[in-house]
C-alpha cells in the first residue's frame, strides 16, 4: 500500500516529538530517581549532549536519505526526458521517412518536413527556402507554424548573397557555408537587424537554419525559430540535422525517379510519334486502324481511311532544303489536325504523306467531305521566312469493310486511290474502286521495265523542227524521249515520263538525254546542217541536284559544241520554288552562256519577276492557247500579250502545237519568231530528220 508523502513527513515529525518527550521528561525522572542531586547538574548537560547528537544523527541520516532521494529523482527525470527525446527523434525521423518513401513531388516533401520539424520539436516555425535560378533571393517554398510565424514569413526578405545585409542572417549563411548556424538570442545578434522588429512581434528568440543540399550543390535551407533564447540543445539540432540530410538525399532520389520515369516517356513518345510533327507515326496508327475494325466488325458499322500526299512537296526539300521542308510539314500537320473532330486520328504515314482515321461513318460521303474541307483548307498557302509555299494535296478514300477488311489491305487501297488522284490532275480526291488495282499494277511493271530500259537500248531520241516563220527557215530542234517496250511497243510520254519523275529514273534519264543530243548536234553542226541550239528539257530533280553545270561542262567539252549551242527547257513551274540549289545551278548556267527556254510558258506561275532574274532565251507559248487560234478571242489575246511581252524584254517566242496555216498566219501577224508543230514535222528519228535537213524541200509538211 503506497503512502502519501506529506502524510508520512507529518508520521515522522509525530514520533520524533513522542520520542523526544519521552527522552525529556524519561531522562529527568530517571536523573531524579537514580542519581544523588549534585550529579543532577553533570547529567543535565550530559543528557542534553546525548540529545543533540543523536539529533544530529538522526538529521544526517534524513537530509542523506532525501538527498539521495532528490538526485535519484533528478536522474528518473533526466531518464525520462531523454527516453522522451529520443522517442520523439526516432518518431520524427520514422515520419520523415515515411514522407520520403511515399511522397513523389519535392514540394510536398518540403511541407511535410517542416510539419514534423513544428511537432516533434516544439518550435514555433519551421521554413524552407530555395535560391532563385537567375538571382541572389531566398523563396519560401514549404511552411509550416502558428499565425504569427505565418504572418512573420509574409514580411521578410532573406538573400544567399553575403554581400547584402538579408544574406548575413542564419538562412544566408547556412547557404554560404553549407553548414547548420545558430542565433541562439537572435533578437540582439545585429548580423539579424534586417529582421528584429518582425521577430520582436512574433516572439521568436532563437533561429536555426540547417542547408539543404543534393549531388554536392546547396539547393536551399530549413529555418526553424523558437521563442526561447537559447533552446537549440544538442539533441534538438541534431535530429533536424539528420532530417535535413534525409531530406537532400530524397530530393535528389526523386529528381533521379522523375529523369527515368521522363526518359521512358519520351522514349514511349518516340516509339508511338513522329518527331517531325508530333503526330502518331505508321506503326502506331497501324494499331488504331486494328482497333478500329475491331469495333466495327462487332457492331457491323464502317470506318474511312484517307491517304493524303503533298503534291510537290519533294521539290520544296529539294529547293530550300531539309530544314524549311520539316517545317512547313509540321505546319501542314498543324492544318489536317485543325480539321480533325472527335473520332479521328492522324498520322503521318511517310516523307510526305498522312493518314486520316474515322473510326465510325455510315457511308463513303462522310470520307469525301473531310477530303473535300482538306483539299479546300489547303488553297491558303504555308507560310515560312516570310514566303509562301503552295503545296495541295492529294487525298485517295477507302471504306471499310466495303474496300477491305484488314489494316494492311485499306491501307494500300487509299494510297492506289490517292495515286489515282494525282494522275487525274491533283489537289483532288478519288474513292477506291477495284478497277484502280490494276492500274496501280500496271504502273508498277511499267516502272520495272522502264528501269533497265537504257541499258537496253529501248530509250530513244527523237527530234522536231523548230522553225523561224518569218523565213520559214530551221532554227532549232527539240529533243522527245521515246521507249519502245519489247512487248508493249511505243510507250507515251505522257505515261511514262511521270512514272520515271516519281520513281527518280528522270535524273538517269535526262542526264543521258543531254549527252545524246549534244553528240547527235555536234555531228549535225559540223555537217552544216543545224546553225540554232538543240533544246532538251531538264526536270526539277536534275536542276536541284548538285553539280548539274559542271556535268552539262563535261559533256560539252567531250562533244565539242559550245554553250550557245544547247539550250535547257524547264516548265515555268519550276520558278515557283526559285531559291537554294535551284538558284544556284542556274547562276552557274549563266555565268557559262547557257540560256534557258521557258517552257508551257503562261500554265503555272502568276509572278513573273523571273524572266528578268534569270539567263533566259526563249518562251514557249503553251500548245492549248495556239489550238483554237485564231478564232478563240481570249486565246488570241492571251498569246499576242505573251508575244508583246516577249519582244519587250528581247526574249525570242516560239509557239507549240501550229498545227494549220491559219495558225501560222496569226502568229505570223502578232510578230511570233518561232514555231514548232505538225504543221513543220513531227517528232522523228535523228536519220530521218537528217534526210529532211538535207532535202531541198521546205519546213511545211504540205509543201
Amino acid at each position: 500500500m503506497l503512502v502519501n508523502p506529506s502524510r508520512r513527513a507529518l508520521y515522522i515529525s509525530l514520533a520524533y516529538v513522542v520520542l523526544a518527550l519521552a527522552w525529556i521528561f524519561g531522562s529527568d525522572a530517571a536523573v531524579v530517581f537514580l542519581f544523588p542531586p549534585e550529579w543532577s547538574v553533570v547529567l543535565q548537560l550530559a543528557k542534553g549532549v546525548v540529545f543533540v547528537l543523536v539529533t544530529a544523527m538522526l538529521l544526517f541520516w534524513l537530509l542523506s536519505r532525501i538527498e539521495r532521494y532528490s538526485s535519484e529523482s533528478q536522474q528518473l527525470r533526466k531518464s525520462q526526458l531523454h527516453a522522451q527525446q529520443m522517442r520523439d527523434t526516432y518518431a520524427a525521423l520514422s515520419a520523415a521517412n515515411h514522407a520520403m518513401m511515399k511522397e513523389g513531388d519535392k514540394y510536398n516533401l518540403f511541407t511535410q518536413i517542416c510539419q514534423i520539424v513544428v511537432h516533434y520539436c516544439g518550435v514555433r516555425m519551421a521554413w524552407i527556402g530555395l535560391v532563385e535560378p537567375d538571382g541572389h533571393w531566398v523563396v519560401p517554398v514549404a511552411w509550416d507554424g502558428d499565425e504569427l510565424g505565418k504572418w512573420y514569413l509574409k514580411q521578410i526578405k532573406v538573400s544567399s548573397d553575403p554581400e547584402l545585409p538579408e544574406g548575413r542572417g542564419p538562412v544566408g549563411r547556412s547557404l554560404a557555408t553549407q553548414q547548420t548556424v545558430l542565433f541562439q538570442d537572435f533578437l540582439e545578434d545585429p548580423d539579424a537587424a534586417p529582421w528584429h522588429y518582425a521577430a520582436r512581434q512574433a516572439g521568436f528568440a532563437a533561429v536555426a537554419a540547417f542547408p539543404l543540399s543534393h549531388s554536392g550543390q546547396v539547393i536551399g535551407s530549413l529555418a526553424v525559430y523558437a521563442s526561447d533564447e537559447g533552446y537549440f540543445s544538442a539533441e534538438v539540432i541534431a535530429l533536424i540535422e539528420d532530417l535535413a540530410a534525409d531530406v537532400g538525399f530524397a530530393v535528389e532520389a526523386m529528381e533521379r525517379e522523375t529523369e527515368r520515369r521522363r526518359q521512358n516517356e519520351r522514349i514511349e513518345y518516340l516509339a508511338q510519334h513522329d518527331l517531325t510533327t508530333g503526330l502518331l507515326n505508321r506503326s502506331t496508327m497501324t494499331v488504331k486502324i486494328d482497333e478500329a475494325i475491331g469495333f466495327r466488325r462487332g457492331d457491323g458499322k464502317s470506318a474511312a481511311l484517307l491517304f493524303i500526299n503533298l503534291d510537290r512537296f519533294r521539290f520544296i526539300n529539294d529547293a530550300f532544303g531539309y530544314h524549311t521542308g520539316d517545317i512547313l510539314l509540321h505546319k501542314a500537320a498543324q492544318r489536317l489536325r485543325s480539321l480533325l473532330g472527335p473520332g479521328m486520328e492522324l498520322c503521318r504515314h511517310g516523307a510526305d504523306e498522312f493518314l486520316v482515321l474515322i473510326n465510325e461513318v455510315s457511308g463513303r460521303d462522310e470520307g469525301a467531305a473531310l477530303a473535300t474541307q482538306i483539299i479546300d483548307s489547303f488553297s491558303l498557302p504555308l507560310r515560312y521566312m516570310d514566303l509562301e509555299h503552295t503545296v495541295s494535296p492529294s487525298i485517295g478514300v477507302a471504306i471499310y469493310p466495303q474496300d477491305a477488311t484488314d489494316s494492311a489491305a485499306l491501307i494500300n487501297n487509299a494510297e492506289i486511290a490517292m495515286q489515282a488522284a494525282k494522275r487525274g490532275g491533283r489537289s483532288r480526291f478519288c474513292s477506291f474502286t477495284v478497277e484502280m488495282q490494276s492500274v496501280v499494277q500496271h504502273r508498277l511493271a511499267l516502272e520495272a521495265s522502264l528501269r533497265g530500259a537504257l541499258g537496253r537500248g529501248e530509250i530513244e531520241l527523237w527530234y522536231q523542227p523548230q522553225i523561224d516563220i518569218k523565213d520559214m527557215q530551221l532554227v532549232g530542234v527539240e529533243a522527245l524521249m521515246r521507249w519502245c517496250h519489247p512487248e508493249r511497243g511505243w510507250v507515251s510520254p505522257g505515261e511514262f515520263i511521270p512514272i520515271a519523275e516519281e520513281s527518280g529514273l528522270i535524273v538517269e534519264l535526262g542526264d543521258w538525254a543531254i549527252a545524246e543530243a549534244c553528240a547527235q548536234a555536234a555531228q549535225w553542226h559540223s555537217e552544216g546542217l543545224l546553225a540554232g541550239p538543240v533544246a532538251v528539257n531538264v526536270s526539277a530533280a536534275q536542276l536541284i541536284r548538285g553539280g548539274m553545270a559542271e556535268k552539262v561542262d563535261s559533256i560539252l567539252a567531250r562533244s565539242n559544241i559550245s554553250a550557245p549551242m544547247l539550250q535547257l527547257e524547264m516548265t515555268e513551274s519550276m520558278f515557283l520554288h526559285e531559291s537554294g540549289s535551284l538558284s544556284e545551278t542556274l547562276e552557274s548556267f549563266n555565268r557559262r552562256g547557257l540560256r534557258l527556254a521557258v517552257d508551257d510558258f503562261g500554265t503555272g506561275y502568276s509572278n513573273l519577276g523571273y524572266l528578268k532574274r534569270l539567263p533566259l532565251a526563249k518562251l514557249k507559248i503553251d500548245k492549248s492557247f495556239v489550238l483554237s487560234l485564231p478564232d478563240d478571242v481570249e486565246d488570241a489575246v492571251i498569246t499576242r500579250t505573251i508575244v508583246s511581252m516577249a519582244v519587250g524584254l528581247n526574249l525570242r517566242v516560239i509557239a507549240e502545237g501550229v498545227e494549220t496555216r491559219e495558225q501560222l498566219a496569226y502568229l505570223q501577224q502578232i510578230g511570233c519568231h518561232e514555231g514548232q508543230g505538225f504543221l513543220f514535222g513531227r517528232p522523228q528519228p535523228p536519220d530521218e530528220l537528217t534526210a529532211r535537213m538535207r532535202s531541198a524541200q521546205g519546213w511545211l509538211v504540205d509543201e
